[in-house]
């Protein structure tokens, strides 16, 4: 689905930002909420990222929520959910 694909595009976005033993980039404030009508050709989607520690020290625990909501007969319907997780872990600096 169109969410599905909203999810994994910003899900390598966030793959390839650095983090590293020396530089932490992937910070919340690097991917603000896109409200609905903001994400190009697709109007009707928002799209959220929520970035937490991880389970272990130097991981993170990515989610990403693309909110959609489809077109009825009546016009549009309420907001469903498409959710991707993700578990990112440091890399090590180069030397």
């Amino acid at each position: 689905t169109s969410g599905t694909l909203l999810a994994q595009s910003m899900a390598e976005s966030v793959r390839h930002v650095k983090y590293t033993d020396a530089e932490d980039r992937l910070i919340p404030s690097r991917f603000p909420d896109e409200g609905y009508g903001t994400i190009p050709s697709f109007p009707t989607y928002r799209r959220s990222i929520l970035i937490e520690p991880g389970p272990q020290a130097g991981t993170k625990h990515i989610t990403i929520t693309v909110g959609f909501r489809p077109t009825t007969a009546r016009g549009f319907g309420p907001e469903e959910q498409v959710q991707l997780m993700l578990l990112v872990a440091r890399r090590p600096s180069p030397s």
